[in-house]
């Protein structure tokens, strides 16, 4: 839901300001992990903060190769498969893809949140079989 404040300043925004966007989100819930595990030890579980740091790290990760310019032309000369175009055309396409239900609702309720428009990219292309690229 876009709150009347983000409704007045929604703005389009790309794949790779997405990315850049999202990893930036997702280092500040590191950082408020790591404050709540060192402020209050008692009530929250390390392993558990453990792993919620680390689930981020990776998604920060993820958003950094989306993030990341893919050549058009792969080394050799060849032509790109359909997959690379389409990562190359939406680089959210894997990161949104792969992601689970819970990891695509934190993505869209930080875009909600902020007053941006994204259209999530459609699935992932799978390879042809015996079909040249």
């Amino acid at each position: 839901m876009v709150t009347s404040r983000a409704r007045a300043r929604v703005r389009e925004i790309s794949d790779t300001e997405l990315a850049a966007f999202l990893a930036h989100e997702a280092l500040l819930a590191i950082r408020v992990l790591a404050r709540r595990a060192k402020m209050s030890p008692e009530e929250n579980s390390h392993a558990e903060i453990i792993d919620q740091i680390n689930e981020l790290a990776d998604f920060c990760r993820d958003m950094q190769a989306a993030d990341t310019p893919h050549p058009r032309r792969p080394p050799g000369g060849t032509a790109p498969s359909r997959r690379e175009q389409a990562m190359h055309n939406r680089p959210m396409i894997y990161p949104w893809n792969a992601a689970n239900e819970e990891r695509r609702a934190w993505n869209l309720r930080r875009i909600d949140e902020a007053g941006y428009q994204w259209t999530p990219p459609p699935a992932l292309a799978t390879p042809l079989k015996d079909v040249p690229p």
